[in-house]
C-alpha cells in the first residue's frame, strides 16, 4: 500500500507542467492595497522625518530637542514593541547625557535610525533581501574562499618584500587589497609596485574573474530572482518551470549524510569552513613565521591526516553514488589536492601546506555547485577568452616594439617590456587611470598612432569584447544543483549529492521500476 501511495504521488508531483493559482491571492492582494494608513503611522513619518532634518544641523539645546523627540516617539509608537523599544533606549541614552554628561547623543541618533527598518517599505526591502540571498549565498561564499586564498597567496609570497608590504604584510592588509582590486581602485599600481610577474597575473585573474564574471552573474541572479518572484511563479516559459522541477525535487529528497561526508557527517560543511579558515587567521597570527609554531603544525597535520583518510575512504568505498563521485575527475583532484598532498607539504613546508589544505572548502555543497559550473562554462567562453587575450598580446608586442620609435620618451614604467604593456593594456581595458597612461603618448606632436590605436583599442575590448563575455557568462553560467537520494530497498531517502539529471534519470527508473512492480503484482 505504501509503494502504490509513493508512487502516485512521485508520479503526480514529478509529471505536474502547470499550478493554478489561487483566486483568492489576487483578492487578497487587491485588499492588501486597498488598507487605509494609520494616523499614527502618520505621525512616525512626520516625526522621523523632523529627527534625520535635525541630525544634519548643529545648533544650541540640540540634546533637549532630541530628548523631545524621543519622548514623542514613545507616546505615538507605544502600540508597538519594536518601535517603543527603540525609543525607550534612545531616551534613556538621551537623559544620561542631558543630566549626567556622558557623551551618548551620537549613540542616540545611531539607534534611533535604526528604527527605519519597521516601516513598511523597509519591511518589503528585507523580504526583498531574504529572497535573493538564498539564491546568491553559495556565490558569494565562493567569492569570499576566491578572495581569501589569493589573500593568502599573496601575504606568503610578498612576506620578506618591503616594495608592496603596504599591500602585502599582514592578511588583513592583503584583504583590504583585493577589496580595493575588486571595486577596481587604482588596482594596477599595486601589481605596478611589486613589478613580478606573479603579481601581474593573480591581479589579472582576479578582476576578470571576480569583476566581470561572478559579480555580474550576481547582479543577474538579483535581477531574474527579483523578477521571478513578480510575475507570480507562473510556468508558462521554461526557465521557471525548471525552477520548479527543481523544488519539486528538492522537496522529494531530504538533505543528510552527503557522500563527501562519510567520516565528519551532516556538519561536514561546517566543520571544513571553521578549521580552513581558522587555520589561515592562526597562521595570520603567526606572521607565517612557522618555525616555531609547533602547536600550529599539530592541529594541520591532525587536519591533513583525517581529510586523506577520507579520500581513502572515498576512494574504497563501494556503490553506485559513490561510482559517480569517483567519475568526477575534478572533484577527486581537489579531494587529493587537500587530503595527501597537503599532508606532505605540511611536513615539508607548511606555507603551502596550509594553502592546499583550504582548497577542500571547494568540495564542499556551496562551493561546489559554483565550481563545476565555472568549470563547464568554459567550452563556451574559452574561445572568447582566446580572442580577447589574443587582441591584448597583439596590441601589447606592437606597443613594446615601437614605443620608443614613435614617442621619443626612452624611461617609462608602462610599456618598458611585453609583460608590462600586456599589464599595462589589461588596465586601460578595465579604464583604471587609463589617461594618466596614454598622456605621455599624446604629448609629443606629430605622431598620428596613438590617436588611432588607443581609442580603437578601448571600444574594442571594454565596450564590445568585455560586455560580450560578462552577456555570455551571464547567459551560459548555471550553478549545478545537487541534491540528496539514497536507495534502500523500495524506499527514495538520502545518501549524497547528484547532479539534477542523474536525480531525474534515477527517479525516472525508481518509479518505473516500481510501476511494473505493482503492475506484476496486479497481473493474475
Amino acid at each position: 500500500m505504501f509503494s502504490q501511495i509513493k508512487y502516485k504521488q512521485l508520479e503526480t508531483e514529478l509529471t505536474e507542467h502547470e499550478v493554478q493559482l489561487h483566486p483568492s491571492s489576487n483578492n487578497s492582494e487587491v485588499h492588501s492595497n486597498q488598507i487605509p494608513v494609520r494616523p499614527d503611522n502618520k505621525y512616525k513619518t512626520l516625526l522621523m522625518l523632523v529627527f534625520y532634518i535635525g541630525s544634519f544641523f548643529k545648533f544650541n539645546d540640540e540634546t533637549l530637542i532630541f530628548v523631545g523627540i524621543y519622548l514623542l516617539m514613545l507616546l505615538n509608537n507605544r502600540q508597538n514593541t519594536s518601535d517603543l523599544v527603540f525609543a525607550v533606549v534612545a531616551l534613556i541614552l538621551g537623559f544620561g547625557h542631558l543630566f549626567f554628561g556622558f557623551n551618548l547623543l551620537g549613540m542616540t541618533q545611531i539607534i534611533m535610525s535604526i528604527d527605519i527598518l519597521t516601516f513598511p517599505f523597509s519591511q518589503r526591502m528585507i523580504r526583498e533581501i531574504k529572497l535573493v540571498w538564498s539564491e546568491i549565498m553559495n556565490l558569494a561564499i565562493t567569492m569570499f574562499f576566491i578572495l581569501c586564498i589569493c589573500a593568502y597567496s599573496t601575504t606568503a609570497y610578498y612576506y620578506d618584500n618591503k616594495k608592496v608590504e603596504i599591500f602585502y604584510s599582514t592578511f588583513s592588509r592583503s584583504v583590504l587589497t583585493f577589496v580595493q582590486t575588486l571595486s577596481l581602485d587604482d588596482w594596477a599600481q599595486i601589481g605596478r609596485e611589486s613589478d613580478d610577474l606573479v603579481g601581474y597575473f593573480i591581479l589579472c585573474v582576479y578582476i576578470l574573474l571576480m569583476t566581470y564574471f561572478y559579480l555580474n552573474i550576481m547582479m543577474g541572479i538579483l535581477i531574474e530572482t527579483l523578477q521571478f518572484e513578480k510575475k507570480g511563479n507562473h510556468l508558462d516559459d521554461r526557465f521557471n518551470y525548471e525552477i520548479n522541477q527543481q523544488q519539486i525535487l528538492s522537496e522529494l529528497v531530504k538533505d543528510q549524510n552527503l557522500f563527501d561526508k562519510c567520516i565528519i557527517g551532516n556538519y561536514y560543511q561546517y566543520i571544513v569552513f571553521i578549521i580552513s579558515f581558522g587555520g589561515i587567521f592562526i597562521s595570520i597570527l603567526e606572521n607565517f613565521d612557522h618555525g616555531d609554531s609547533t602547536s600550529e603544525l599539530v592541529i594541520e597535520l591532525i587536519d591533513d591526516g583525517l581529510y586523506t583518510i577520507h579520500f581513502i575512504i572515498l576512494i574504497l568505498k563501494k556503490g553506485p553514488i559513490y561510482d559517480l563521485e569517483r567519475k568526477n575527475k575534478i572533484m577527486m583532484l581537489l579531494h587529493f589536492i587537500a587530503g595527501p598532498l597537503s599532508l606532505i607539504y605540511s611536513l615539508i613546508f607548511l606555507e603551502i601546506g596550509c594553502l592546499l589544505n583550504l582548497l577542500k572548502i571547494a568540495t564542499t555543497p556551496s562551493v561546489k555547485g559554483i565550481f563545476v559550473g565555472t568549470i563547464d562554462m568554459l567550452p563556451f567562453l574559452m574561445p572568447q577568452f582566446t580572442q580577447l587575450f589574443g587582441i591584448i598580446m597583439f596590441i601589447a608586442s606592437i606597443l613594446t616594439s615601437n614605443y620608443s620609435s614613435y614617442t621619443g620618451l626612452k624611461q617609462q614604467k608602462y610599456f618598458s617590456s611585453f609583460w608590462g604593456s600586456f599589464y599595462t593594456l589589461v588596465q586601460i581595458m578595465t579604464l583604471d587611470d587609463w589617461g594618466n597612461i596614454v598622456e605621455p603618448m599624446y604629448s609629443k606632436h606629430g605622431y598620428i598612432l596613438p590617436y588611432i590605436i588607443i581609442p580603437i583599442y578601448i571600444f574594442l575590448s571594454n565596450f564590445i569584447i568585455l560586455n560580450t563575455l560578462i552577456a555570455l557568462s551571464c547567459e551560459y553560467f548555471v550553478e549545478v544543483k545537487y541534491y540528496s537520494i539514497e536507495k534502500e530497498q523500495n524506499y527514495v531517502r538520502c545518501s549524497q549529492f547528484v547532479g539534477i539529471d542523474e536525480l531525474m534519470n534515477y527517479l525516472s527508473s525508481y518509479l518505473s521500476a516500481l510501476k511494473y512492480s505493482y503492475s506484476h503484482r496486479q497481473s493474475p
